[in-house]
């Protein structure tokens, strides 16, 4: 990205160049700027830093400043006057680092590069291959072939330690690694030593360590396998690489660049560790974390041949195959349907054959285990089924036995016969259970004998205290009814298609409520609703009739079925106030409870006092307010959907002990020219009264959170000082104060001009003659944009927006005050000043804040009467130096010009603008230092052509950075602007019958350029590429009567080449 500073013969004022910079430095993430070269320079050399030698440099150094306070560095060259004691501007500016010449025989080139004390760097400069205007190459000596050497330099160390690590190396930082490791060389005019830049050894200087990064599977753990696979990537390519392994033996891995790998073999079971080293080039040694795992016996491996999974069989004795891999085998056992008894095989490595007995028929799950010597087990389990007749009584008989309460435990079959004796595996059947205590009944529809584990023994329950105490624990009601099949799912798997039903003794009208339990976890119990008709297989949600009298629960797996009539009250967590706690506030006291139910309607008494609501269904959430300070109590009570209620109520006690005042906040005053209005907030109900300093008291006794105050009768353009008391119901009292001054009735608000226009001092110009000040508080800062507004016309901001980064909870005051001077310790910023300002600050600093917008206004009539542009107008901050802020030109009305600008922070500021440009012919801007003239670096010359004199700064993003680059030229001009300006002025004088020679000498002895002037007179046009204009002024110019010699000189002076101009005069 190239951004033109000069004009296309090379010339031009500092204040172009100063706006290159400051276009740097706001477009800095825009552009990924970091580094500035600027090989350029003015005619005059300096010994020491020239940062306060005139105004001009000192806003050059402020804005550097800016820079640097971004990480952003500059780079200048020396100059080529051959001057051994002083160097040129801007290199001789504190924070740029300078940069002399050497020749091919690496010495200094005493010849034409400028040295001094000052000076901090060396950098090859004498025959440089550089680009040329016309195309291709050419050879150049001087300081500005070095400069951007050192700029690059600056880069290169920048770029390659964000990459290495992440950090972000100050300029400082970088000059100072430059200047530590470069070659030393010695300045034979003035005997100083300085360092020739060595970019190889200072890189190698901060080069760090090598970064290990695993790339999967090292992670700290467990593993059964005698070896572990180590792969590693780097922060940078490897000298070598090695893993150390239980500290004790390294070995080398394998890989390049920055991936290296290695695989450890042969480990023994136990724990182990490693630790992976990596070098890089330069012997530097990363080491990772210690990486810890265990290595576990390998497991003997189990093949199940027979029987298969789902198999079914026609006997009770089955044939086990198996194949088992371990040479270290230890011993083989199995086990039934989940049983812990172990039955051991007799089985070796390689393949088995057993016989094992089944007692029942139905679903089998079948698992046979092995262990080795070294502590490693294996397992295998199969899935199958026996499809043989067994007893059905011995099986019901087990189940009865094992519930107490159960009466009777019957296998149907499909058309509703009981099943006794020997049954067949393979048939349907429905199972009922009828219980003796409660009279439940209990039935399972469509279960099929293959899939049911008749080896389980059913256990059922309806009389049990642990239940009733986890169902009134799990969901706040108590069950009167019910049954509980613990372990119907190991009797047959729920994943099968059946249903149930359970008929409760009574109809539904006499159960608060049924609820149904798919599983074990009771507080998953749900109440259900009642429904019509039958249920079936494909139902999935559970219901309730009552078609047969009383009340019919249909599930479609079991777990648990209750009716339940709730007599419990809801049990009440107190949750605030907590109990026996002392509170250091009374306004907005909160009360907060749950109950483990439902619950309809709650209320808490306060003290004992009137009973008030609170809404909720299980959280309840409310406030009061205190009164005194004293031992206090809160009392809740609360009703279920049954009437049930707690008695007594749930009570906490606590003490109310406040005495912190009211703070006070949004405080904002405005006046007239007999008025003075004072606005504020508390954070909590208080009484307020504002005592002015001419005596008047002003008092509100109402309890209130906003408040007002107009005090009148005052006398006009003068200033009061205020005092605002606020006091809480418990009479805690807080104050603050402030100023306000009244209106001046001669003056125009709207407008704050002054006849001064000077910005060499440090007073306002664009103020009027009293100050003003606004202030807000508060109590408690949000997380978020939070906004002040200025309602005041002496103070040009009207609104500051704050970022804030993190709530703060705690009162925050923020002061905007108009100024008419700024203290002694703050110097002026150097521009035009509208008005001084300062913000002042108390429970936040700058770190709490991510930025500030800034919205102002500056008066039209300032603007016009200082002949100030008004989009040159900017706000500056001051910190350890005066830095220009991006601001943003809005708008502008009849009475004002309108501004918004991005701050970092709060401090003091400046409203600041640049004066429009001045009659070109009224002054002399070129080849003198009160213009801050930009003249070329004298002996950049070519060696094999003589080329366009130019100037271009370009701004190198990313990899390359920022440079200036400035070539040789012979004329000085000013900017194009100002020699259009000059033909103006010639044409116009001609017109009224002035003769060349007579304006030639006007200007000259008005202090012009001789060469500029010729330009003027003559209308050469400047270099450019449109070659047709070039051929007609030289056609018209021969018509005219020049010679081709004339015509040949004006065209060198416009900075045309001897090729471009042989070329066209043929």
């Amino acid at each position: 990205v190239a951004v033109k500073a000069l004009n296309s013969t090379g010339g031009g004022t500092t204040s172009d160049i100063l706006a290159a910079i400051e276009f740097c430095i706001e477009n800095k993430d825009r552009l990924n700027v970091s580094v500035v070269s600027m090989s350029l320079g003015v005619s005059t050399q300096y010994a020491n830093n020239c940062d306060a030698d005139n105004s001009l440099f000192a806003l050059y150094s402020q804005t550097i400043q800016q820079g640097i306070a971004n990480n952003i560095s500059f780079v200048s060259a020396s100059g080529n006057e051959a001057n051994s004691s002083g160097i040129t501007f801007p290199a001789c500016l504190q924070n740029v680092t300078s940069v002399g010449a050497t020749t091919e025989a690496d010495a200094v080139d005493t010849s034409y590069s400028n040295s001094a004390a000052i000076l901090d760097l060396l950098a090859p400069g004498t025959n440089i291959t550089s680009t040329y205007i016309g195309g291709g190459t050419t050879e150049l000596d001087g300081t500005s072939m070095a400069t951007p050497h050192v700029a690059g330099a600056f880069l290169l160390i920048r770029n390659f330690k964000r990459l290495e690590n992440g950090t972000i190396l100050t300029p400082k930082q970088i000059e100072n690694i430059l200047k530590a490791t470069g070659i030393n060389l010695t300045d034979s005019r003035n005997s100083l030593n300085f360092s020739r830049i060595n970019l190889s050894a200072a890189l190698e200087s901060i080069d760090d360590i090598p970064r290990i990064t695993f790339v999967e599977g090292n992670a700290t753990g467990n593993t059964s396998i005698s070896s572990r696979f180590v792969n590693i990537t780097t922060s940078e390519p490897l000298h070598r690489s090695y893993v150390e392994v239980d500290s004790t033996t390294n070995y080398t891995m394998s890989g390049s660049s920055e991936n290296f790998y290695y695989n450890i073999t042969g480990l023994s079971v136990g724990s182990h560790n490693f630790t992976v080293h990596a070098v890089d080039s330069t012997n530097n040694t990363g080491n990772s974390s210690l990486v810890s795992f265990t290595v576990t016996p390998a497991a003997p491996g189990i093949t199940l041949n027979y029987p298969t999974e789902s198999l079914v069989v026609n006997s009770f004795t089955v044939e086990l195959n198996y194949t088992l891999n371990e040479t270290n085998l230890n011993r083989t056992w199995y086990t039934k349907n989940s049983n812990a008894t172990k039955i051991s095989l007799t089985g070796s490595n390689g393949n088995n054959l057993q016989n094992i007995t089944f007692t029942k028929a139905g679903r089998q799950v079948l698992s046979v285990f092995a262990n080795n010597t070294n502590g490693g087990v294996g397992s295998a389990n199969v899935t199958f089924f026996i499809n043989q007749s067994f007893n059905i009584t011995q099986w019901t008989s087990a189940v009865s036995t094992a519930s107490p309460n159960i009466s009777s435990v019957r296998i149907q079959d499909p058309t509703g016969g009981t099943l006794t004796g020997n049954i067949s595996a393979d048939m349907n059947f429905t199972l009922k259970i009828n219980f003796t205590t409660s009279g439940i009944n209990l039935t399972a529809h469509n279960l099929t004998g293959l899939n049911t584990t008749w080896d389980f023994v059913l256990i059922a329950d309806d009389d049990s205290a642990s239940f009733v105490s986890d169902i009134g624990d799990a969901i706040g009601t108590g069950p009167v009814d019910y049954v509980h099949l613990k372990n119907f799912s190991n009797f047959f798997n729920d994943s099968d298609d059946y249903f149930g039903n359970v008929s409760l003794p009574l109809n539904a009208s006499a159960y608060n409520g049924i609820y149904y339990c798919p599983t074990g976890n009771f507080s998953a119990c749900t109440q259900i609703s009642s429904c019509s008709g039958e249920f079936n297989e494909t139902s999935s949600t559970s219901c309730y009739n009552t078609s047969t009298g009383i009340a019919r629960v249909f599930v479609p797996h079991f777990s648990a079925v209750f009716g339940a009539n709730d007599t419990v009250a809801p049990t009440i967590t107190m949750i605030n106030p907590v109990n026996n706690s002392i509170i250091n506030f009374s306004y907005h006291v909160p009360v907060n409870f749950t109950t483990n139910e439902n619950s309809t309607w709650c209320f808490y008494q306060h003290n004992a006092g009137t009973a008030v609501n609170v809404t909720g269904t299980t959280s309840f959430n409310t406030v009061f307010n205190a009164t005194s300070n004293s031992a206090q109590n809160i009392s809740v009570t609360c009703r279920d959907q049954y009437n049930n209620s707690n008695s007594p109520a749930t009570v906490v006690y606590f003490t109310i002990n406040d005495t912190t005042a009211p703070t006070i906040s949004s405080l904002s005053d405005t006046s007239t020219t007999s008025t003075v209005r004072i606005t504020f907030n508390t954070n909590e109900p208080a009484n307020s009264s504002v005592v002015l300093s001419s005596g008047t008291t002003t008092t509100n006794t109402t309890l209130r959170l906003s408040h007002s105050f107009n005090l009148t009768g005052l006398t006009e353009d003068t200033s009061y000082s205020y005092n605002i008391t606020v006091c809480d119901r418990l009479s805690n009292c807080g104050n603050t104060s402030g100023t306000e001054a009244t209106e001046d009735s001669s003056s125009d608000d709207s407008s704050s001009s002054s006849d001064s226009s000077s910005s060499s001092g440090g007073s306002s110009s664009g103020t009027a003659s009293a100050t003003a000040k606004m202030t807000q508080i508060w109590e408690t800062l949000e997380r978020g944009e939070q906004i002040m507004n200025v309602a005041s016309v002496k103070i040009a901001f009207t609104r500051l927006t704050l970022a804030v980064l993190n709530t703060i909870d705690s009162q925050v005051t923020v002061s905007v005050e108009s100024l008419l001077e700024l203290p002694s310790s703050v110097p002026a910023p150097g521009r035009e000043i509208f008005q001084y300002l300062e913000t002042e600050e108390t429970g936040i600093t700058d770190v709490d804040i991510g930025a500030v917008t800034i919205n102002f206004r500056v008066d039209n009539s300032w603007i016009e009467e200082n002949s100030i542009d008004a989009e040159s107008i900017k706000l500056y901050r001051y910190t350890d130096a005066w830095a220009a802020l991006e601001t943003e030109f809005l708008s502008q009305d009849t009475v004002y010009a309108y501004y918004e600008a991005q701050s970092p922070g709060l401090s003091y500021f400046a409203v600041t603008g640049g004066k429009l440009p001045q009659n070109v012919v009224a002054a002399n801007e070129t080849g003198t230092n009160e213009t801050g003239n930009i003249t070329d670096l004298p002996n950049e010359t070519a060696k094999r052509f003589n080329f366009l004199p130019w100037l271009l700064i370009l701004l190198f993003v990313g990899a390359a950075g920022v440079g200036f680059y400035y070539y040789q030229k012979t004329v000085s001009v000013s900017t194009d602007k100002e020699l259009h300006g000059l033909r103006e002025y010639v044409r116009k004088y001609r017109k009224q019958g002035g003769k060349t020679e007579d304006i030639e000498k006007a200007l000259i002895t008005e202090g012009w350029n001789k060469n500029l002037v010729d330009l003027a007179l003559h209308e050469v046009e400047e270099p450019h590429e449109q070659h047709d204009k070039l051929q007609e002024y030289i056609s018209k110019a021969l018509k005219s009567g020049k010679t081709k010699k004339e015509v040949e000189e004006l065209l060198k002076r416009a900075g045309w080449g001897d090729d471009v101009i042989n070329k066209y005069l043929k």
